[in-house]
């Protein structure tokens, strides 16, 4: 097998040289894909929805990173199984961490109560099972970023 031998110089993406930095002279400003959805100048609260799995969990650290970057003045609310959420506790990312016990419907309705209490503009499923989904739906957001369970079919 064909060694690549030592790089001088650190590499990005495909082989690319990584760049310290924003856009350079010449270079164009970041665009979004697509046209957004709707005023996110207007949320002030989100909720991210992430029970179980410590390794999905801190997986899930970028995601919450970017969002905190995106949106710096809305409160982010995290929602943990309370097993988890000693991981998220501290976090400069996240202002919040809800908890809900494993396996007690009792702790899964009065955090339904809650979450539609709160008001939450924007919610995101990173989870994707049926109890996140009946949490997310709970709270009463209008606007869900999630999987879709026809995605799984």
């Amino acid at each position: 097998m064909k060694s690549l031998g030592r790089q001088t110089e650190p590499r990005g993406f495909a082989g690319a040289p990584f760049v310290e930095g924003g856009p350079h002279e010449g270079e164009a400003e970041p665009r979004p894909l697509a046209p957004a959805r709707w005023d996110w100048s207007r949320v002030r609260r989100v909720l991210v929805v992430r029970l179980r799995s410590i390794g999905d969990t801190v997986l899930a650290t970028p995601s919450l990173h970017a969002l905190r970057r995106f949106l710096p003045d809305a409160r982010i609310d995290v929602l943990l199984e309370d097993w988890v959420a000693p991981l998220l506790e501290g976090s400069e990312d996240v202002d919040r961490v809800l908890t809900v016990r494993r396996k007690s419907q009792s702790s899964r309705l009065r955090v339904a109560r809650q979450l539609r209490a709160e008001g939450y503009g924007v919610a995101y499923n990173l989870h994707g099972g049926s109890t996140a989904a009946l949490l997310v739906y709970a709270a009463y957001v209008f606007r869900r970023v999630e999987r879709s369970f026809a995605d799984l079919a």
